[in-house]
């Protein structure tokens, strides 16, 4: 008998080339291995309401009250998303017209609908690398998976496990993103830290005239985590000396009112925080969108002559409006670094009054605890003198039945003796 041979492992489906999209069934099969599998929605303008509303609720019914919870989240912070629209077009219009049926869902949406149901998105793409929307911590948020096809439509991608059942998906949370090696652009670890914490701003606005817009949202995203660790350190210095000042009003009240300034330092944070993280996905999403574009009008132009001419005069509107983007960028970075430089004088000069408080307890409370130690000490020496002479005026009456034992025999003693 010959050797038996060994079975072939079933073909893997091979990774798409780096310019070519698959469609929704050969992109679920290339997710397979991962454990995921595409189930398609309806194409009829909702198609990013439905997959979330699968991904939550296991049915695509829920995507018109989506729709307006999210349109409800932007008109509720319209302060911090009213810069990513057209001049063209007022934010408030740009709200009621995302409430009507059918209208496309924009990079606005994804991150009105993460912050709103609280969840941390991932959005797969057939021959590109997937992308996280990361708004919350990943033990405090679910995790939703979305598939993105052609540019114009989304997709549920849900485990294999839950691929045929009615309800929610069931994803783990999204892994912490890997730490990206230092550009040459960014300062090194090893550079000394700047003490003027004054001039940060006029710093930070000669810097950004040298760097890309991307630097700006990472620069901007440093200086937020610089003043987030000094305004924590700040509240909890409050709170130590709240708790250790021993009956001292002034000094707990001035903790009690920077521990809440601090606090309020802190929602303002994570509303900078929301800001930066929306500004650096956005910035991600436009440059995809003009690589997109740029691919279209090569395949799309005509004749050489007409090809050379639209692409002039694109080139050119382009250039305009990457100048206007780039603009709006600085604007945005300079304003959060300035609210970012204030919010960090304050927290300094919330440590330094608590230093001094905390120096004023420890002598208060070493002089206290000095001056309650002579206190006692006087007591018990008076109440020895009492209990002398007590025992002194009862010997004198002869009344031995109320004194303790040890005192008989002495007692005894003195009776003999006279």
């Amino acid at each position: 008998m010959g050797r038996r041979q060994r079975e072939a492992p079933p073909p893997q489906p091979s990774p798409p080339p780096p310019d070519e999209e698959l469609d929704i069934a050969a992109f679920s099969d290339l997710l397979r291995p991962k454990g995921l599998s595409i189930r398609d929605v309806a194409n009829d303008g909702n198609c990013f309401f439905r997959a979330v509303s699968d991904q939550l609720y296991g049915c695509e019914d829920e995507h018109v009250n989506l729709r307006q919870l999210a349109c409800d989240y932007l008109q509720q912070h319209a302060d911090h998303y009213q810069h990513f629209i057209d001049e063209e077009q007022s934010f408030d219009e740009y709200v009621n017209e995302m409430r009507n049926d059918a209208v496309w869902a924009d990079n606005l949406e994804l991150q009105a609908i993460s912050m709103a149901c609280n969840v941390n998105i991932r959005v797969h793409q057939s021959g590109k690398p997937s992308y996280d929307i990361r708004n919350h911590p990943a033990n405090n948020a679910r995790a939703i998976h979305l598939s993105y096809h052609f540019a114009e439509h989304y997709a549920s991608v849900r485990p294999l496990h839950t691929a045929d059942l009615d309800g929610p998906a069931h994803h783990h949370p999204l892994p912490p993103p890997l730490p990206r090696p230092p550009s040459r652009n960014e300062p090194q670890q090893n550079e000394p830290p700047v003490e003027d914490n004054s001039s940060r701003t006029l710093r930070f606005r000669k810097k950004t005239q040298q760097h890309s817009v991307s630097s700006l949202w990472k620069r901007a995203e440093r200086a937020h985590h610089d003043v987030s660790a000094i305004v924590e350190k700040a509240r909890r210095a409050a709170k130590n000396v709240e708790s250790s000042s021993r009956g001292a009003k002034d000094a707990t009240s001035t903790a009690h009112a920077i521990d809440k300034d601090m606090k309020a330092a802190r929602k303002r944070l994570e509303t900078f925080a929301e800001t930066i993280a929306f500004g650096r996905s956005a910035h991600r999403q436009r440059g995809r969108k003009n690589a997109r574009e740029s691919k279209l009008r090569l395949f799309t132009s005509g004749s050489a002559s007409s090809e050379n001419d639209s692409c002039s005069t694109q080139l050119d509107e382009g250039s305009d409006d990457e100048e206007r983007y780039q603009s709006c960028v600085h604007r945005q970075t300079a304003t959060i670094c300035d609210a970012l430089s204030a919010i960090e004088r304050n927290a300094l000069d919330a440590l330094d009054k608590l230093e001094h408080l905390e120096r004023g307890s420890k002598h208060s409370h070493a002089k206290h605890s000095k001056g309650s130690k002579r206190k006692e000490q006087d007591t018990r020496k008076k109440e020895r003198k009492e209990r002398r002479r007590r025992a002194q005026e009862s010997v004198a009456r002869g009344e031995t039945e109320n004194l303790c034992p040890a005192n008989i025999p002495r007692l005894h003693e003195l009776d003999i003796a006279i």
